[in-house]
């Protein structure tokens, strides 16, 4: 058997055995009720204050198929896009994605997917550590999108209940692990971006992003701090 022909084999094997966990899984164990992402994230902390008219956004609730309303009701129940602006004049765009309920078929959709179905050029910038804090490292991915009008350097992770999952593959497997033990986890999308003249800013960019999403981690409590990037 191929390589190809196993890889497909182990993901009907698992997509079989986290359909019969979901069917079994109590009620009472499913995610809480909508978190209000508005209220979670602070108007104004550290150097930075939200504008009231924010940049436009390439909107998280779009894969591709189907309208905004149709995608938004399968997969989130909340999506909140501010732009920042802090004293220097840097502009961070932030985008925040939560669904309570995260099943193999419905799922975060990885920002790469987003952006390539309302016409992106997208190119990868690879993994990078980034730490909010001397104690709280996370893995973000990193991103340059590129169409006729614009250049956006973009951040993201997505936490899938306690943990930050990196890949597809790991989400499947975090999804599987957590069905098996009754659990259906939350998932949340937490995404920055900036624009730029050309890819060759992305370096500066990227570290007003951290600068960004140090002080905000900073300007939370200790459980909103676990609410943005879990355990």
């Amino acid at each position: 058997m191929s390589l190809q022909a196993r890889s497909y084999l182990i993901l009907a094997i698992l997509s079989l055995t986290y359909g019969a966990a979901w069917s079994i899984t109590p009620k009472s164990q499913l995610a809480g009720a909508g978190v209000e992402l508005a209220r979670r994230m602070p108007e104004r902390f550290g150097g930075w204050i939200e504008e009231p008219d924010a940049l436009a956004q390439v909107d998280p609730s779009l894969s591709g198929a189907g309208g905004r309303d149709q995608a938004q009701r399968a997969t989130y129940d909340e999506v909140l896009m501010r732009t920042y602006q802090r004293r220097d004049g840097k502009r961070v765009m932030v985008a925040l994605a939560y669904g309570r309920e995260q099943t193999q078929e419905l799922k975060i959709h990885r920002p790469e997917l987003c952006y390539r179905a309302q016409g992106f050029e997208v190119r990868s910038l690879g993994a990078r550590v980034l730490r909010l804090s001397p104690n709280a490292p996370v893995i973000s991915t990193a991103l340059v999108a590129r169409n006729r009008n614009r250049v956006e350097i973009v951040s993201y992770w997505i936490r899938i209940g306690d943990r930050i999952t990196r890949s597809a593959w790991e989400t499947r497997w975090t999804l599987l692990r957590e069905g098996l033990a009754g659990r259906v986890p939350d998932g949340l999308l937490v995404r920055t971006s900036s624009l730029t003249q050309s890819e060759t800013d992305a370096g500066e960019a990227l570290a007003v992003q951290r600068d960004f999403l140090v002080e905000l981690y900073r300007a939370l409590t200790p459980q909103g701090r676990q609410w943005l990037t879990g355990a």
